[in-house]
């Protein structure tokens, strides 16, 4: 199984930026293993003040050489991080220029295809059933504020440099978990 970039100019085409992994045509650009959390941006004061929601689409193709069955997905997601993360799977199209699926015009859009499920750990995984070998599947992925994790108004950044307090940069990384039969 692999997940791939979307957003090519058309089917099979490369495109491995993932701000531009926003629907449309599949990429060949397969997502490298242990880089599905940097699909998302940075996140900066902005995203927590606005409430920013983000969402990105991504292609799983079963490459196994065999049908899969009863396949199971569920994010790992670090018990402090102050967001959530949804997930909602869709069929994807075909035209003469390759299988595509909506494209968003930027992050903080929603698609009008897919219901979002918030698959957050191993007891509340979504079952998306089989996918047969070489078949692919549109995943959309959205990223939202769950809380705030403080530090984030004016005053307290300004406070925080008189101060000298400096913010550390945090990183967490969020898994996506498949498993079948």
């Amino acid at each position: 199984m692999k997940f791939y970039y979307t957003g090519a100019f058309k089917g099979g085409d490369v495109q491995t930026e993932p701000g531009k992994s926003l629907g449309g045509y599949v990429s060949q650009s397969v997502i490298p293993n242990s880089f599905l959390g940097n699909i998302f941006s940075g996140v900066s004061r902005l995203t927590f003040e606005r409430n920013i929601q983000d969402t990105k689409a991504v292609v799983l193709k079963n490459e196994t050489g065999v049908d899969v069955k009863n396949i199971n997905f569920y994010f790992n997601i670090p018990i402090t991080s102050p967001f959530g993360f949804k997930v909602a799977f869709v069929q994807l199209a075909k035209d003469d220029c390759g299988d595509y699926m909506e494209k968003l015009p930027n992050s903080e859009s929603l698609p009008y295809s897919g219901t979002f499920y918030e698959p957050f750990d191993q007891a509340h995984k979504i079952n998306i059933g089989d996918l047969d070998k070489d078949a692919i599947l549109g995943i959309w992925l959205q990223r939202y504020v769950k809380s705030n994790p403080g530090n984030t108004t004016c005053q307290q950044l300004y406070d925080n440099y008189k101060t000298g307090v400096t913010d550390n940069e945090v990183q967490e990384t969020v898994q996506i978990i498949l498993s079948w039969t």
